[in-house]
């Protein structure tokens, strides 16, 4: 699998904490599908998440990555269960 960049961070804060990293995505499972973005934006989920805000949702797993908000096209997938996209 590729290695891909991405905005991730590795404890909670600010804008401090976030780095330009490599990370390399997850192979995609039975059914599952591998979508390549072209754009991600950071929006208030994002912020809360990396502010400590949605700890007893999100959980205290490190690196996680910023861009919620994502443009894409499909990208390949494992399986034979079809796609949908809009």
């Amino acid at each position: 699998m590729a290695t891909v960049k991405r905005i991730q961070f590795h404890q909670y804060g600010g804008p401090e904490v976030m780095r330009l990293e490599d990370f390399e995505p997850a192979r995609p499972g039975k059914g599952q599908v591998l979508v390549h973005v072209r754009a991600a934006a950071a929006n208030p989920v994002d912020w809360k998440i990396c502010n400590e805000d949605m700890k007893l949702m999100t959980g205290r797993n490190f690196p996680r990555g910023l861009g919620h908000d994502r443009g894409h096209r499909r990208g390949s997938r494992s399986g034979r269960h079809p796609v949908a996209h809009r």
